[in-house]
């Protein structure tokens, strides 16, 4: 990740606190419903995220560092969901395998959100090869750009 500036970077750690703040008490909230799945892969997720974050190139808002954190989350959820769905169907076939939970987390959430990285990047992405006025800067002009 490239800072043009310390404001910038203290930008981006004070979003990042605030993101992993938030996301640690969603899953000590969901923990108390759904037993310990959440708990279990939060860890785990949050390294996922982190190095998701740090990869990205350009830059770093508080916007971005939080849109690329709820899809992360929402992905981590939809896959802890299915492994209490699958427990609850009595599915133990899962249980049975030494840390099978870690092991189809990496498999099933990493591609959707290595892919959602890199679609936030191609949005974000300021092309070199373009005049600086009609680079793409931002939700607004992408999508004005996309809308034509």
């Amino acid at each position: 990740m490239r800072f043009s500036s310390l404001a910038q970077y203290s930008r981006f750690i004070a979003a990042s606190t605030i993101v992993f703040m938030a996301e640690l008490a969603l899953t000590i909230t969901l923990t108390e419903v759904f037993e310990w799945y959440f708990l279990k892969s939060y860890f785990f997720s949050l390294v996922i995220g982190s190095i998701a974050l740090t990869t990205y190139n350009g830059s770093v808002t508080f916007k971005r560092v939080t849109s690329c954190a709820i899809g992360h989350r929402i992905l981590c959820t939809i896959v802890i969901l299915l492994m209490y769905v699958a427990d609850v169907l009595s599915l133990y076939v899962l249980e049975s395998v030494f840390g099978i939970h870690y092991i189809l987390g990496i498999i099933i959430i990493t591609p959707p959100f290595s892919l959602l990285n890199f679609v936030v990047n191609k949005q974000f992405l300021q092309h070199k090869d373009q005049p600086k006025a009609q680079r793409i800067s931002g939700w607004r002009a992408w999508y004005k750009k996309r809308k034509k």
